[in-house]
């Protein structure tokens, strides 16, 4: 998966995702879908695919834990999982394919760390494939068609998940929220639209679609996400040099907890989690990396460790969230 590898500017960045909104000419929007026209988008889809390796998972009649963990990754959406119509998911180690969600195919490119040129690439390449094969709805005048005009255009949705804990402590964050605002750029929480900032974590996004290009819009992101990762590394650093001692307890408090507990909540590991990435970025860690973090604001989210215990018993999740995360710090002393 996408998160098990190492990334750039990962002490900041958890991941840069491209997604690009298509549809087929030749049926109706989702939400004027029959199940039959759904079905059929699904098959034509899989014969466009033969040769890519990708896996196909059944959103529609999968297991709701299974889809929960597709959520907890950021391969699908919720509105994939409470679809009335089938519905789907093409997974492969950083790309994906949803199919008949708000459109007929979401094709997105997900990496660890800071790489929007890459992902670009990489998805612009699946694209192309898949376009050669498929008849995709396209105006001359206005570009890709999608079901929401917001989308018209490149169709494109570029965003980078920041880790800003620095930024939010200090109070920060609103004024660069404003500020980003006015550049066309928007911020959401940790899943997207609607979704809070759980641990301080923000996804960073273009708005516009219509009338840009993709290099310009890549370009205008990529400014506005240099400028939060300065920030963020400024601030934290501040924090630190401003009050040594009132800094360095709150981030060994929060170690000790994280690293101590026979019971650990989700609420309550998202609310230390971002203290002990601020003590890697400040160096008073030596053998735990911000990619090591990255990982676990993942891997110890509900549906990812209710897989391990093998049933949704809460308790037993946190006891069990809990004995993951002695075992991880224990290695890392």
């Amino acid at each position: 998966m996408w998160y098990e590898s190492n990334g750039k500017d990962t002490d900041v960045v958890i991941s840069t995702r491209i997604r690009l909104a298509r549809n087929l000419a030749d049926k109706p929007f989702p939400g004027k879908l029959y199940s039959e026209d759904a079905t059929d988008i699904i098959e034509k889809t899989k014969k466009a695919l033969s040769g890519e390796k990708l896996d196909f998972i059944n959103v529609f009649s999968a297991e709701p834990l299974y889809n929960t963990i597709l959520l907890e990754d950021h391969l699908i959406s919720s509105e994939l999982i409470s679809s009335k119509t089938p519905c789907g998911v093409f997974v492969g180690e950083n790309l994906s394919i949803m199919v008949n969600e708000e459109d007929h195919l979401r094709l997105q490119c997900v990496l660890s760390g800071y790489d929007l040129e890459k992902a670009y690439n990489m998805v612009s390449s699946l694209d192309s494939r898949l376009e050669s094969h498929l008849p995709y709805a396209f105006s001359e005048k206005y570009g890709y068609l999608t079901k929401c005009p917001t989308n018209a255009g490149t169709g494109m949705r570029a965003s980078v998940m920041l880790h800003l804990p620095a930024l939010t402590i200090s109070e920060n964050i609103n004024t660069i929220i404003t500020a980003v605002n006015k550049l066309g750029v928007t911020v959401r929480g940790m899943y997207g639209e609607n979704s809070n900032a759980n641990a301080y974590i923000y996804q960073v996004s273009n708005q516009v679609t219509l009338g840009i290009s993709e290099e310009e819009t890549l370009k205008k992101l990529a400014d506005v996400v240099d400028m939060i990762i300065e920030k963020e590394r400024h601030i934290c650093k501040t924090l630190y040099d401003n009050s040594p001692t009132l800094f360095k307890d709150k981030v060994f408090r929060a170690f000790g907890t994280l690293a101590n507990s026979y019971s650990m909540s989700t609420e309550e590991f998202m609310n230390l989690i971002p203290y002990v990435k601020m003590g890697i970025c400040t160096g008073l860690f030596e053998n735990i990396s911000a990619s090591d973090i990255n990982r676990l604001i993942i891997t110890m989210q509900p549906a990812h460790v209710t897989k391990i215990i093998g049933n949704d018993n809460f308790r037993k999740r946190d006891e069990m969230r809990a004995s993951l995360l002695r075992d991880f710090f224990k290695e890392k002393r």
